[in-house]
């Protein structure tokens, strides 16, 4: 799994109720990019039980899985 995280904002402004009141809050919001790749191996679903004659049954190979992922997330400390 690799990734890379990217502060957005450094010093945001906040105001109250649309006033001419406001504050500066530490930048808390990221922007997250992440890609992993899964190997799950193959997958057999093996023998039906109690058929006279069993047959094999649908068999995978090689499942795999690239994900990408992106978001955007609040520090609350």
């Amino acid at each position: 799994m690799a990734g890379l995280s990217w502060r957005l904002d450094r010093r945001a402004p906040v105001s109250i109720n649309d006033s001419s009141v406001g504050a500066t809050v530490p930048g808390r919001l990221h922007f997250d990019v992440g890609y992993r790749f899964l190997y799950l191996g193959e997958a057999d679903t093996g023998h039906a039980i109690g058929v006279a004659a069993p047959t094999p049954g649908p068999r995978l190979e090689d499942i795999t899985a690239h994900e990408f992922r992106i978001g955007l997330r609040n520090d609350l400390r």
